[in-house]
């Protein structure tokens, strides 16, 4: 599959839209994911780590899910589009009404945009937080 079809698939089964309006909503989400247009007639192999990384998150993105759980999700990414993404899940989160389970070893992320915070080692829960937003 090329991207922009890996990134349509979801709308097919999930959606009763339109061809057009299909192709509207890839273009729109990859757009918001910072993934160049060129890239989406390409095979996943032939992107870069990150544009695939942005891929994969627009692909989850799109279906519109209630949950969207988020493991290392920014760790492949630049520090821009670390920023990008994670602005994109805060406007998903509060607009949208998305919960986020993130799952990350970089705690400044978790600071920006965590409410409630489970420190694990080794499968048990050995602190709890709730972050002050």
């Amino acid at each position: 599959m090329t991207v922009f079809q890996s990134l349509e698939e979801p709308l097919l089964h999930y959606s009763n839209l339109d061809r057009r309006q299909r192709r509207d909503e890839v273009h729109a989400y990859a757009a918001r994911v910072g993934l160049p247009m060129d890239k989406l007639p390409a095979r996943p192999n032939q992107l870069s780590g990150g544009q695939y990384q942005r891929a994969c998150i627009a692909r989850a993105l799109i279906a519109k899910p209630q949950l969207l759980v988020c493991d290392e999700i920014v760790s492949n990414l630049d520090m821009i589009h670390q920023v990008k993404i994670i602005t994109l899940l805060k406007q998903l989160k509060s607009e949208a009404g998305i919960s986020l389970l993130f799952i990350t070893h970089d705690l400044r992320v978790v600071r920006e945009l965590c409410d409630e915070v489970l420190v694990m080692v080794n499968g048990s829960i050995k602190e709890k937080e709730v972050l002050q937003q």
